[in-house]
């Protein structure tokens, strides 16, 4: 007779608790809490780890150290899909290194920007699934590394202070790119994006706010796949070079850049 007057739930067994409830809960905490969490008991641990399939610790960014990282990503590192650095100040490309180690699934990874002389970035061509990548201030031995990255399908590089021509010639060995993102970048010497025609699967392609790209960057560079094209911010006034981009939909030009004879 109680039975039939107590609400199912309250039926429940504790496995089936944890089953159905927890995963919900879990998933609205950011990634201190979760962790906090995972030290409750086994249950709750296994929980929290079958759920971090995208960490991002821009909440703790200034607290969390590389022995942190280490751990979090030795624990649950082959459930990680996501990893999101950027901002972290603490962290090292050694710390990072180490950590990658673990993540055999990876799928995106956005990195902090390092101090200079630190360890390089030889880890991620060991990051066989990786898709997608941000990186800031990136050297051109980065680049180098960046470059082994062959199922590579997006790349976004910031605040580079030095791109040159053989950073650019790097980047045009990934054939697999299909969105390419280059910002607030500093070329340097007589650089040429004529290489770019090798991405024969980029449709794509942003270049911003790199104030001293002029239109002889991309003289010869012709890119039919291209869909999309972002030049914001350039020193650019004759678009004459877009002749034979045939399958531009989105464009996004300087003020000053000249339209009457494109």
């Amino acid at each position: 007779m109680m039975s039939q007057d107590v609400p199912s739930v309250w039926l429940l067994s504790g496995i089936d608790i944890y089953q159905e409830l927890l995963p919900r809960i879990f998933r609205c905490l950011d990634v201190r809490d979760m962790c906090r969490a995972a030290r409750v008991n086994r249950a709750w641990r296994d929980n929290v780890w079958s759920l971090l399939h995208k960490l991002s610790f821009s909440p703790v960014e200034k607290c969390l150290t590389d022995s942190a990282l280490c751990n979090v990503c030795r624990r649950c590192g082959a459930q990680l899909r996501k990893l999101d650095l950027l901002g972290c100040s603490q962290f090292s490309a050694t710390g990072v290194e180490y950590a990658a180690a673990a993540l055999i699934n990876l799928r995106l990874l956005r990195l902090p920007l390092f101090s200079p002389g630190q360890a390089s970035l030889q880890f991620l061509p060991r990051l066989s699934r990786l898709r997608e990548l941000h990186v800031v201030a990136c050297a051109e031995e980065g680049f180098r590394h960046i470059a082994g990255c062959k199922a590579l399908t997006k790349l976004v590089v910031e605040n580079s202070r030095k791109l040159d021509q053989a950073c650019i010639d790097s980047i045009a060995t990934m054939t697999a790119l299909a969105e390419l993102s280059i910002k607030l970048s500093h070329f340097v010497g007589r650089c040429s994006l004529l290489c770019f025609s090798s991405l024969q699967n980029l449709t794509c392609l942003e270049i911003d706010m790199c104030w001293n790209v002029t239109e002889q960057v991309f003289a010869g560079l012709c890119m039919p796949r291209v869909d999309r094209l972002s030049l914001s911010k350039l020193t650019i006034r004759d678009i004459n070079f877009l002749d034979g981009w045939s399958m531009l939909r989105v464009l996004n030009l300087p003020r000053n850049a000249a339209l009457s004879d494109a």
